[in-house]
């Protein structure tokens, strides 16, 4: 199933070398359906315009595996540039790989893309706030800066942190393969419950 996004805003021309002319996001599922989404976001000189041939202008596409708090699901986002792309640079420890902007978990828009992990492990989140339009910012980490969290029965983390006005989320480690960052309801809670690591 294939889906073309309105861009959240329009750019008459790509702002800048590091900014993609067009996304691809492939959602995969346990069940083994794939949906694809694809959005233009800004337009490149008329000399060489923006591709949607992904696979033969493959010089000017970066592609990031994205890993999601929901352990059946997890996205690969495809970002074409107007220009073939440079080697990027390498993070560091906790730098931001990628920011990206969407209306709900699905990335519509690259804002960030400074550099690339050092192996091929999907990216995962770090972070994610809502803004006063109510678009979702989420901010995604090397895995390997990321700790895994503890799901022991004593001292186990908790995998998710909210803020007191509930629009920004901190991820402060990464659940074990075959867990899922859950709400547990069997510990009190005023306005949000606290998120473990659960088996799937």
């Amino acid at each position: 199933m294939s889906v073309d996004l309105t861009p959240l805003r329009h750019y008459p021309r790509c702002s800048s070398a590091s900014k993609p002319c067009r996304i691809k996001v492939d959602m995969h599922r346990i069940s083994a359906t794939t949906e694809t989404i694809a959005a233009e976001l800004c337009s490149c000189p008329a000399s060489k315009p923006c591709s949607t041939d992904w696979e033969g202008d493959a010089s000017r596409v970066i592609t990031r595996e994205l890993a999601t708090t929901n352990s059946d699901t997890d996205m690969t986002l495809s970002m074409m540039f107007c220009n073939e792309v440079q080697p990027p640079t390498l993070c560091t420890d906790n730098e931001t790989a990628l920011e990206v902007t969407g209306l709900s978990t699905l990335p519509q828009e690259v804002d960030v893309f400074r550099c690339a992990c050092a192996d091929s492990r999907p990216l995962v989140i770090d972070e994610m706030y809502v803004d006063s339009a109510h678009f979702r910012h989420m901010k995604y980490v090397c895995p390997n800066f990321k700790r895994r969290c503890n799901i022991r029965r004593t001292n186990r983390d908790e995998c998710t942190l909210f803020s007191d006005d509930g629009n920004r989320i901190h991820y402060p480690c990464k659940c074990p393969s075959r867990t899922s960052c859950e709400p547990d309801f069997s510990i009190p809670y005023e306005t949000t419950p606290v998120h473990r690591c659960v088996w799937q």
